[in-house]
């Protein structure tokens, strides 16, 4: 239990404003812990009845004191949307997981929630998550195991997700909605971190422009370096729709600290993007060095066992996906080429790293929006990022014959390219011009077409 009595003191009524009727039967409550993010602070919390012991998460939402200066993540951002969002994502949710036969949790139980304080209370689940897992693990045999448990999770959630999506979307069409409002508004998302990235890299700007300003910082570079950087990406978005990207539910926050013993936690993102959001998200593993997940000669493997449990859950086809959850790699490859073109696959795999480039953005940017103590817990380094950045050109480099048997390869080739040329010239990716005219001229295979399903089918 903490000795903070204060923080004792500010939990107490947060708690007991939150709790269900009958949970407020629980006359002791005892703070185990604290810890925060960005926008919410959260507690560990013992309630006590007799002998009944309940352990739950308070997740208190904030107000941003003076914003960041991102509107668009501010306003994304507002306690009581992400209030609001999550608990509507956590109900229904649990709800659609009875219909299953396994009736397997996909996220935690809630013990109650409070709209005048911005509070949800849900059940505390025990264990390490799994990025401390990854970490933690002790060779590349028990990481490569930790990850593969962590893919069936994940694929687990968006597939079951996915299959019940009109039941989740309700008659409001909660989610849908905003279905076809998304791509704008992670272009304009992906802008401002871009923006803010470069802010965060360069110490003269930020003494220049001492309260970020995208507008700002944008002008400052068009005057400096001759980029244009609102022209540069409309040329890059033009090309956007070439990668076939599927638009379905993802968690959208889809890192190892919200995933511990089966279930995802921190719903508040929770809603329609690009169908290769979560699984590109897992696998940035930050603090484990350098794109260590995609280097992994395994990881063909996992991207197969993604996309197997996965549709096989979406299908409903839920014998198939337990028995695809215990199976070994050559069936995950073997049910994928049975369910899927060699286009769709390498469509799936070019989308795969058009969204890890994205994550690798937005982990840029948010280093100036975390103070220095959350980033050194949490292992970040920009310099890092901008390091595994040109690293992730390098690999897509030697993707060329899955880029050949994508549904459009040319278009493919010029959005790597220009995005490549793009981050060279604002200096936020250590990429071998080189590298850039590989992507746009074609060049060698690696392990991830060697790999694929279709490699018989893929000219090499």
């Amino acid at each position: 239990m903490t000795s903070d009595a204060r923080i004792s003191q500010d939990w107490t009524p947060l708690v007991r404003s939150a709790l269900k009727q009958h949970f407020k039967t629980y006359t002791s409550l005892d703070i185990e812990k604290t810890w925060k993010s960005h926008h919410a602070d959260f507690a560990h919390v013992i309630l006590s009845k007799g002998q009944s012991r309940r352990n739950i998460v308070a997740k208190h939402f904030f107000q941003i004191d003076d914003g960041t200066g991102d509107s668009l993540y501010d306003a994304l951002h507002h306690p009581n949307f992400l209030w609001n969002h999550e608990l509507i994502s956590l109900e229904r949710i649990k709800e659609v997981t009875k219909k299953t036969p396994r009736k397997t949790a996909l996220v935690p139980f809630t013990y109650g929630s409070s709209a005048e304080n911005w509070v949800i209370l849900s059940k505390y689940i025990e264990g390490a998550n799994g990025k401390r897992m990854l970490l933690d693990a002790e060779d590349d045999t028990r990481r490569a195991e930790v990850f593969l448990n962590g893919i069936k999770t994940i694929a687990r959630f968006n597939g079951i997700t996915n299959a019940y999506a009109t039941e989740l979307d309700g008659s409001e069409k909660y989610y849908s909605r905003d279905r076809n409002r998304s791509q704008r508004a992670s272009q304009s998302l992906f802008r401002d971190n871009l923006v803010r990235f470069i802010y965060s890299l360069d110490d003269n700007l930020k003494e220049e422009v001492p309260h970020f300003s995208v507008d700002e910082v944008k002008e400052k570079v068009r005057t400096r370096t001759g980029v244009d950087i609102d022209d540069r990406l409309r040329t890059i978005n033009g090309l956007e729709n070439s990668l076939h990207q599927e638009k379905k539910l993802q968690h959208r926050d889809c890192n190892g600290l919200n995933l511990i013993d089966g279930v995802l936690v921190d719903l508040e993102d929770f809603g329609y993007s690009d169908w290769t959001d979560d699984i590109s998200s897992y696998s940035i593993v930050v603090g484990l060095g350098s794109n260590s997940i995609i280097r992994s000669p395994n990881f063909p493997y996992f991207i197969q066992a993604y996309l197997a449990i996965e549709q096989a859950y979406e299908k409903r086809e839920f014998e198939v996906a337990a028995q695809l959850e215990t199976s070994s790699n050559g069936t995950f490859s073997k049910y994928v080429g049975k369910i899927m073109d060699e286009h769709h696959y390498a469509d799936f795999v070019n989308g795969f790293f058009a969204s890890a480039i994205t994550k690798n953005v937005q982990l840029g940017a948010s280093y100036s929006r975390y103070d220095e103590n959350v980033r050194r817990i949490s292992g970040a380094s920009i310099g890092a990022t901008k390091a595994e950045l040109g690293e992730l050109f390098g690999m897509i480099a030697q993707c060329d014959p899955l880029i050949r048997a994508c549904s459009q390869p040319a278009e493919i080739r010029n959005y790597f390219y220009e995005l490549g040329r793009l981050f060279s010239d604002l200096n936020i990716a250590d990429i071998n011009p080189y590298v850039l005219d590989g992507i746009r001229q074609g060049t060698v295979a690696g392990n991830l077409t060697e790999t694929s399903p279709f490699r018989s089918r893929i000219e090499f």
